[in-house]
């Protein structure tokens, strides 16, 4: 009996452990060419990044824990579109280029992995 509790709680631990790693999601809206590479290895791994090109004709954001809209090289309706999907503190528009764009990212990332973290160890 007692192995089989044992048992129990290591695999609630290992479960744990799993949740707290969940790496958060990113979209990022607008990046031009070349710049998607640039911005993957200075955010280094921290967030699962997803990229959408701000020329496509249906603003279509993918699914995802944030968004951060390049607002220099997006029109309206992208902005339009995301208040539509993601909740208001989620939704992060950047006027400037790709270092305050990573800085935000990095923090956002962090934030988002320690309420999954705490909210794991709470069940």
């Amino acid at each position: 009996m007692a192995k089989c509790k044992r048992k129990k709680n290591r695999n609630k631990q290992i479960q744990l452990s799993n949740n707290q790693r969940r790496i958060p999601t990113i979209a990022v809206i607008g990046p031009r060419n070349g710049q998607e590479a640039l911005i993957e290895e200075m955010v280094g791994g921290i967030a699962r990044l997803k990229f959408v090109d701000a020329d496509q004709s249906q603003p279509l954001i993918p699914s995802a824990d944030a968004v951060f809209l390049l607002t220099k090289f997006i029109g309206h309706r992208w902005t339009e579109a995301a208040q539509k999907q993601f909740a208001r503190n989620s939704i992060y528009l950047i006027p400037g280029g790709i270092t305050g764009l990573v800085h935000r990212i990095r923090i956002k990332a962090a934030k988002i992995f320690l309420l999954n973290a705490d909210s794991a160890q709470k069940n």
